[in-house]
């Protein structure tokens, strides 16, 4: 069996994942569009130059808006290894009622994957997964992975 992610993770999650993707790259390119600009200022100047003849509209204050803090269970990453699909779709519904609950009383839902590894081969390459991710995650300063083997139970 290939190298698999039977049960991945729910919806919210994936959505969660792109997004903050989507955020990084922004912020990337952000950096690289002030480095060209400063780059092109150390190099002679801009090309823009500024008309003193042209009224300028003055502009109305702004508030500045705060990003709000990512809640603490998006920096939190738990990984359960499951034997079979079937386990993987038992810890699935477990960790679907454990979201609702959680809904009730104002809490964000749990940041987990579930993962099938029914063989040696597949738990290796999981681990190296979660290793390669480990790795990403620290250079954020977001703690490592959680690992719950469930077939050790």
């Amino acid at each position: 069996m290939t190298f698999q992610q039977i049960a991945t993770t729910r919806p919210s999650a994936r959505r969660r994942n792109r997004l903050m993707a989507a955020a990084a790259v922004l912020v990337l390119v952000a950096a690289g569009a002030g480095v060209w600009q400063m780059a092109a200022l150390r190099e002679g100047g801009s090309q823009m130059t500024a008309r003193s003849d042209v009224p300028v509209p003055p502009v109305a204050a702004t508030t500045a808006v705060k990003a709000a803090p990512a809640p603490a269970s998006w920096s939190t990453l738990t990984v359960y290894l499951a034997g079979s699909a079937e386990e993987a779709a038992r810890m699935e519904e477990a960790l679907a009622q454990s979201d609702s609950i959680l809904a009730q009383f104002g809490r964000p839902p749990l940041h987990a994957w579930v993962l099938v590894a029914a063989s040696a081969e597949e738990e290796m390459a999981h681990r190296q997964a979660i290793a390669d991710a480990d790795a990403g995650r620290a250079g954020f300063g977001l703690p490592p992975v959680t690992v719950v083997d469930l077939r050790a139970r």
